[in-house]
């Protein structure tokens, strides 16, 4: 099996960002964030979240992302629930992605609860991924409907940089600055060598 860098972080921090430059250097990116999504339009997944969370979570099969949010987010239990639901799947897929790009250097797993999920001890080395609240606030803000409030929800229901850091490997401070690429790119640069050599 190729080697794995686990890219994680909190919501807003950059982590799709930084995959991104990652793959621009050939490297295959499993993003788990993504995969989660897929795993909503499977009829099982569907069947089991309706009957636990409620019927109208899914509308003709779409999921109601704000409706199940309301549900779920604020309570502990529940949330916990929807992952013993949606993160086997998740991992399923993982495994799969890994053994089709056994023949590289290395990939990434990029996953916001890649540590408490207990995902970093399927990596190599794990590389965290930070920025200051405001920043993240406001990119996600930016590229979602979800109110400040929502966000800072979810931000508290994930681990901080504080308690990741202790299983990192690597750290990038991704700042909102002008040309913010120009930062990023020589630390993602050092760091792909490294998963090289």
């Amino acid at each position: 099996m190729a080697k794995c860098l686990g890219i994680t972080g909190g919501i807003g921090a950059g982590k799709t960002t930084v995959s991104k430059i990652f793959q621009t250097l050939g490297v295959p990116v499993f993003d788990a964030d993504a995969e989660a999504k897929a795993c909503y339009k499977d009829p099982e997944v569907i069947k089991e979240i309706s009957s636990t969370f409620g019927h109208n979570i899914f509308i003709d099969g779409a999921l109601q992302p704000k409706v199940l949010a309301s549900r779920v987010f604020a309570f502990k239990d529940k949330l916990k629930k929807l992952e013993s639901i949606i993160h086997p799947r998740v991992h399923d897929r993982w495994i799969q992605f890994a053994s089709n790009h056994d023949d590289q250097p290395y990939i990434i797993r990029e996953n916001a609860i890649l540590i408490p999920s207990e995902g970093h001890l399927t990596c190599d080395k794990v590389l965290l991924i930070k920025a200051p609240l405001e920043d993240r606030i406001n990119r996600v803000m930016a590229r979602s409907k979800l109110t400040r409030e929502a966000i800072l929800e979810r931000i508290n229901n994930q681990w901080s940089d504080d308690e990741m850091q202790p299983y990192c490997h690597f750290a990038i401070e991704n700042k909102q600055e002008p040309l913010v690429l120009d930062a990023l790119i020589p630390q993602v640069m050092e760091i792909d060598q490294q998963m090289r050599s």
